[in-house]
């Protein structure tokens, strides 16, 4: 697993967040518990910022990005020698800034 922790965070700092997603899914496959958990935290973040660089709505960004700080809130601050705290940071700078996209988005609509 991670090998594969590695690889999907090297993906997801060079922004491939697709990419990220899939190889953190592989791992996701076979963990149980908390690391299950955790990981499932990393693939909904990468998702959140797939979708925010195709400039889809916020509203499904900010549903998977409060989905994923909770579970990487939820557990220990490292899964096996990776530290969850600076995925912690993005997405909770990501979700405030679909928060105010959404707010502007409905802003323009009223």
């Amino acid at each position: 697993m991670r090998d594969r922790l590695r690889r999907g965070a090297a993906l997801f700092e060079a922004g491939r967040f697709f990419e990220a997603h899939e190889v953190w899914e592989e791992a996701w496959l076979e963990e149980f518990g908390d690391k299950r958990l955790a990981l499932q935290g990393l693939i909904q973040l990468a998702a959140a910022l797939y979708k925010e660089s195709r400039g889809d709505p916020p509203d499904g960004c900010i549903w998977l990005l409060e989905a994923a700080l909770s579970k990487i809130r939820g557990g220990a601050s490292d899964l096996d020698g990776l530290p969850l705290t600076p995925f912690e940071l993005r997405a909770a700078a990501a979700l405030e800034a679909a928060r105010r996209r959404s707010v502007d988005a409905a802003a323009r609509h009223t």
